[in-house]
């Protein structure tokens, strides 16, 4: 008689079925009652039956056998007015609240605790009727102490989901965040459950079937500044993403591409010509790769085009790389990042421009892996950010397009300004898409 749960409680309580939620209960008290029944029909020769607990008229029972068989009778009617509302409540309301449920066991035990003092307290005058297996009768009440020991363990179960559930509507008032629509194994399901300081601190939140972003308040190495960290299930979701909708169509700010695009991150991409918005190439970059497409090829790199790659992976590119090079090696897009590069391959690639005091607004943006990166914006010197950057776990760093290019939106609102006041309109943008 002692409960076995083939299901996890929990997974019960998620479908919330009344029925399979309560019918090892059932089974279990009902079990006792017959048990007990029928060690009784055995004593009096077959004169009790246990469905319907009738006499035989010509059961041999006194009147002290007849009134303890009365109050198991009293039992089961108790048990069965329990099942007909449960019955009643599973038929009304499939679906029920949590506090109902542990009403209905809590009456469950109500009931076997007092099948417990029957025992005990007629046991005597049972034993002066009929001859009576007491050993028999112990087993019953030891099963009956087993059954409360499971009812307990369901119980501590069942707190501790209340309490997790809890938490979740915390969040999810706090948030808007619905953790039911994350599936398990997926990128931003892990994020969630790694991250959950980011998510305590963060002052901007997107966290959705596919995205995870948190934007924190940060202080590091005597400067402030925002980071904004990205984890998407698709390396698609990144994107390459031209103003205006075309490449060298003109400029753009980055809340009007949030708009126009839908993206849910939008950040400023690289350096442009004010021309067109094409990609610079003066100075240090010599090619652009613009979504798959190579639309400027001035020989090989010297490492300083920040590349996105179909994994989602972003690093600067190889110094000596072609642009057939880089488009081998699964690179989609690039960008202009002329003297940017910070990190790379885990180690420290500081130049002459950011060792000094080369400190403005910036965005910076730091690689931890496919589809999981962070964005530092603010006023801040490189080697701080990147630093900052290799405590978060980055092996690859760039600075972006910087001054009054460093611009930053998540779900259509600003949340960086540079210091001129305004922003810019700019020739491209990282953007990631939800």
């Amino acid at each position: 008689m002692t409960i076995t749960y083939e299901t996890e409680i929990s997974e019960l309580i998620k479908q919330e079925d009344v029925d399979l939620l309560f019918d090892p209960v059932i089974d279990a008290c009902n079990d006792y009652v017959y048990k007990v029944v029928e060690e009784l029909n055995t004593q009096l020769n077959g004169g009790l039956s246990p469905d319907t607990l009738n006499f035989n008229g010509d059961a041999p029972l006194n009147e002290k056998g007849r009134s303890i068989v009365n109050s198991i009778s009293d039992l089961q009617s108790s048990f069965k007015f329990i099942m007909n509302k449960m019955d009643a409540l599973a038929n009304a309301q499939r679906k029920v609240e949590l506090d109902e449920l542990e009403a209905c066991v809590e009456e469950y035990l109500n009931v076997v605790r007092n099948n417990i003092d029957i025992d005990n307290e007629n046991i005597a005058n049972l034993e002066q009727c009929y001859p009576v297996d007491v050993v028999e009768v112990k087993k019953f009440e030891d099963e009956i102490k087993k059954f409360e020991i499971e009812v307990d363990k369901y119980e501590k179960k069942l707190d501790d989901i209340i309490s997790e559930k809890s938490k979740v509507d915390s969040i999810i008032e706090s948030y808007g965040i619905d953790y039911s629509k994350i599936k398990e194994g997926t990128r931003v399901a892990s994020a969630v459950e790694k991250y959950s300081d980011e998510i305590d601190k963060s002052i901007r939140t997107h966290i959705s079937e596919d995205l995870f972003t948190t934007v924190q308040e940060v202080e590091y190495g005597g400067y402030k500044f925002l980071v904004t960290h990205v984890v998407c299930n698709d390396p698609s979701q990144i994107a390459y993403t031209s103003a205006n909708g075309a490449y060298a169509n003109g400029l753009e700010t980055a809340s009007s591409a949030a708009s126009r695009t839908g993206a849910s991150v939008v950040i400023n991409g690289g350096h442009f010509n004010y021309s067109d918005g094409s990609q610079d190439m003066t100075n240090t970059v010599r090619i652009a790769i613009a979504n798959g497409q190579v639309v400027s090829n001035n020989g090989s790199s010297l490492g300083f085009e920040w590349c996105i790659d179909k994994n989602g992976n972003m690093f600067s590119a190889p110094v000596g790389a072609t642009a057939q090079d880089l488009v081998d090696m699964g690179v989609v897009s690039t960008f202009s990042c002329h003297e940017g590069n910070l990190l790379r391959n885990g180690q420290y690639n500081f130049n002459v421009e950011n060792t000094g005091n080369f400190r403005y607004d910036k965005t910076i943006v730091g690689s931890k892996g496919a589809c999981d990166f962070y964005v530092i914006t603010g006023y801040v010197d490189s080697r701080a950010a990147a630093e900052y950057l290799t405590q978060m776990g980055c092996s690859n760093a760039s600075a972006l397009d910087m001054g009054g290019s460093t611009s930053a939106v998540v779900d259509d609102s600003p949340i960086y300004t540079p210091s001129s006041g305004s922003e810019r309109a700019i020739g491209d943008f990282l953007a990631v898409y939800s």
